[in-house]
């Protein structure tokens, strides 16, 4: 089986999460131990998602967590970190939780109310939910990298896999075990329902507009938009759809009110996702500098500073007013991240002169930060161009 542990995937959130379920099912197996070890089924049943025995919510969570092996906890937790680091990473820790649940919830109650006692006793692992952080993978970033590896004969191979051909080989050694086997139920069957699963939830928060996939999703990637600039773009939807100027400078002017009164109301997560849409479906579509910077303040002062680098690095391609002290506070953030390479680059574009001198000695000292903070951590990517 390949094993991920990096990809090249632009990402925002350090993934807290996914190393803390990566705790949480190494200390269910560990206190599990004696009784998988006597085969004490009575122990492990109230923990494991049994069939054919009414429905049990409690089992909806708790057989996640639950692993049959050290082999079985091995394989799912390096699957884990692999996607899980791509997903927390650009949604950030609570959302990924939520969708962490949520997908292991769903699963387990649809399979408990679907499947017979006739098949079998039941089910435990996290390969489900696995099978659906993949599937969310794909759709949000299918041409980027997983660096993986695979042990042959003792000995480890290291090599890259596109998200989607790293899919596309699961997927099809699935099915063809479930193929041969009669297309009876049993693991394989479970990873399929749980790619189906994921397979929903990815595209349903990108057509909500729930995460930013820079256009690097499979419907951009299958149209081409990839590879085409912004004006490009532009062009193209000029071309596909001809509205009337001042109907489309009457909804701007209704969408920017709207963001101004949800603003006003405290609530600038949701301001910034009505402008996500908006500027995805609306041509010439830009916050004005006060409002955009709103919103960034309104991250910080609710301590989501990891959530607001989006933000942050969209006012850096459109507004300069105050570039330098957003800049300075997007290096401390990703300071944060233990992204010194990010940090560095962010901080070199301040133009000289035009910082006031406690801000300027702020700058030295972040950098002289990001010269102290070890560089290769396995999330430090190359530089964007912030």
């Amino acid at each position: 089986m390949f094993l991920p542990y990096n990809t090249d995937a632009p990402l925002y959130h350090w993934p807290v999460v996914t190393v803390g379920l990566i705790v949480v099912n190494t200390i269910a197996l560990v206190a599990l131990f004696p009784a998988l070890a006597t085969q004490d089924v009575q122990a492990i049943r109230p923990w494991v998602l049994e069939f054919g025995h009414g429905l049990h919510p409690s089992q909806w969570v708790t057989a996640n967590f639950v692993h049959l092996g050290i082999g079985h906890l091995v394989g799912n937790m390096f699957a884990l970190w692999g996607f899980g680091l791509l997903v927390e990473g650009k949604l950030g820790w609570w959302k990924f939780l939520i969708v962490y649940l949520g997908m292991g919830v769903a699963q387990c109650m649809f399979l408990q109310i679907a499947v017979p006692a006739s098949v079998g006793p039941g089910c435990a692992g996290a390969s489900g939910i696995i099978f659906g952080l993949m599937a969310v993978a794909l759709v949000w970033a299918p041409l980027n990298e997983m660096s993986c590896f695979i042990i042959l004969w003792f000995r480890p191979f290291f090599f890259d896999l596109a998200v989607w051909a790293f899919a596309a080989i699961m997927a099809t050694l699935q099915f063809i075990t479930a193929t041969l086997s009669g297309m009876t139920f049993g693991s394989e069957t479970l990873h399929l329902v749980g790619a189906t699963f994921g397979a929903v939830v990815g595209i349903a928060m990108l057509r909500l507009d729930w995460v930013d996939c820079e256009r690097w999703d499979v419907f951009s990637v299958c149209a081409g938009r990839h590879r085409m600039s912004r004006d490009q773009i532009k062009a193209l939807e000029a071309k596909q759809t001809s509205p009337d100027p001042e109907k489309a400078e009457r909804q701007r002017r209704s969408s920017l009110t709207q963001i101004e009164q949800i603003l006003a109301d405290g609530r600038h997560e949701l301001a910034w996702r009505a402008h996500r849409r908006m500027a995805n479906t609306t041509d010439g579509w830009r916050l004005p500098e006060p409002v955009h910077r709103t919103i960034i303040t309104g991250y910080h002062r609710a301590g989501q500073f990891d959530e607001s680098v989006p933000a942050m690095v969209e006012y850096l391609r459109h507004h300069a007013e105050m570039a330098p002290l957003v800049r300075l506070k997007l290096a401390e953030i990703l300071l944060r991240q233990h992204r010194p390479a990010q940090a560095r680059s962010v901080l070199a574009k301040i133009p000289p002169g035009t910082l006031t001198p406690q801000h300027e000695t702020y700058r030295r000292k972040l950098e002289q930060l990001a010269d102290r903070t070890p560089v290769g951590n396995v999330i430090e990517m190359a530089p964007q161009d912030w």
